[in-house]
């Protein structure tokens, strides 16, 4: 496909748009601190100080809203700004989206610490859609289990459905048992593996013809197995990061494989095709099969995935240190198929006041907060000295 900006009219799907900025706008509205100002009314219209919203608070999400759709970039500010009433909301996030924006920027962070801002091309997504939409006969709508505004999700649920000419249906508030009812032939489910397993622990059997596309951490792959035994048409498995966008895909339990925009260099860092001269490092260890095939082994920092949130580790055992008695913490992720953290604390003696810990550890978002605890005088070590894990 050639590198020339590809054609796309996403003006001509205002309900994706629509879809984009309230996820958008909600997670701004949480991360400022506003956690109970509903944005998914479903005739959502008028004043936004009627939400709750006021002239202070909106100055603050319009500067948001200003960065994501890169609006200096574009020059829409200087053509409309959002006011008060829903309506120019979204006439604002439509104009910034059809100019279209030169980027894209989304945040990714762990429960630990600030957010980091990531720029993406808006036509290096595009084009990635496109790229992904050739594998995708057949596919009559798409259902998003997942928010719009992470960058897998408007991937796959802004723009993919844009791509593919087809409706996008919102599913989150049902419970993911209520899929085998309301999916259908045809349909891609958009999913991630918190979903998955509460789907697959219900015995249910998924709809013939169902294509289901995961992403945000490892899928074990026994569940891609179960996923063709309960009738799923094919599972797809994207590996990336929103760092990068998607890197790399499965469909079986076996290696991924390259999207074509990526090539392997040397040193095993990544060439963009999109971006000539542009490369980027794995974040995880891998073993290579060949130029284009791959294993993921562990991460080679240690920041982790949890339900699709990166979690510092060496930020979280700091955090539990800050308890007053705790001499040394050690925290890891479960080896369970759908990993949780684990802690180890020092000395022993703390084991009586678990309670407090816990509410101390309560200050952390939910995925840096440690499901189990272990106490010990002493870390375990092998016959060598060194530090082993802990049931």
């Amino acid at each position: 496909m050639p590198l020339s900006d590809p054609p796309f009219r996403i003006q001509d799907r205002p309900e994706l748009v629509e879809a984009w900025l309230r996820d958008f706008l909600k997670a701004e509205l949480i991360r400022l601190g506003h956690r109970n100002i509903d944005l998914h009314a479903k005739a959502l219209s008028g004043k936004l100080d009627d939400r709750g919203i006021d002239s202070l608070l909106s100055t603050s999400l319009a500067s948001s809203l200003y960065l994501a759709l890169d609006c200096e970039g574009s020059g829409v500010l200087n053509r409309i700004w959002p006011a008060s009433d829903w309506e120019s909301w979204l006439r604002f996030a439509s104009a910034a989206m059809a100019a279209p924006p030169r980027e894209m920027q989304f945040l990714s962070s762990g429960s630990v610490g600030a957010p980091h801002a990531h720029r993406h091309a808006f036509s290096w997504l595009v084009r990635e859609m496109q790229d992904q939409a050739e594998r995708l006969p057949g596919i009559e709508r798409v259902v998003s289990l997942v928010p719009a505004h992470h960058i897998y999700g408007f991937l796959h649920s802004v723009i993919l459905p844009a791509v593919l000419g087809v409706p996008r249906i919102d599913a989150r508030a049902l419970p993911a048992p209520a899929m085998a009812r309301h999916g259908q032939s045809g349909d891609l489910w958009i999913a991630h593996p918190f979903w998955l397993q509460a789907f697959l622990g219900s015995g249910l059997r998924i709809p013939p013809g169902v294509t289901i596309v995961s992403s945000t951490q490892r899928l074990p792959d026994e569940w891609i197995q179960q996923i063709a035994e309960r009738g799923g048409a094919r599972t797809i498995e994207i590996y990336g990061s929103s760092e990068t966008a998607g890197i790399a895909w499965r469909d079986q339990p076996a290696a991924f494989r390259l999207f074509s925009r990526w090539s392997r260099h040397d040193d095993e860092s990544l060439a963009d095709r999109y971006s000539p001269g542009r490369s980027v490092l794995l974040p995880d260890r891998v073993e290579w099969l060949d130029e284009t095939r791959f294993r993921i082994g562990g991460r080679i920092d240690r920041v982790v995935k949890i339900a699709g949130e990166r979690v510092d580790l060496d930020a979280v055992e700091s955090h539990i240190r800050e308890f007053p008695g705790v001499a040394a913490a050690k925290v890891r992720q479960t080896t369970d198929p759908v990993p949780r953290l684990k802690a180890l604390i020092a000395p022993a003696s703390l084991a009586e006041r678990i309670d407090e810990l816990r509410a101390h550890a309560s200050r952390l978002g939910a995925p840096a907060r440690p499901q189990s605890w272990r106490f010990c005088d002493e870390w375990p070590r092998s016959e060598l000295g060194k530090d082993i894990d802990w049931d």
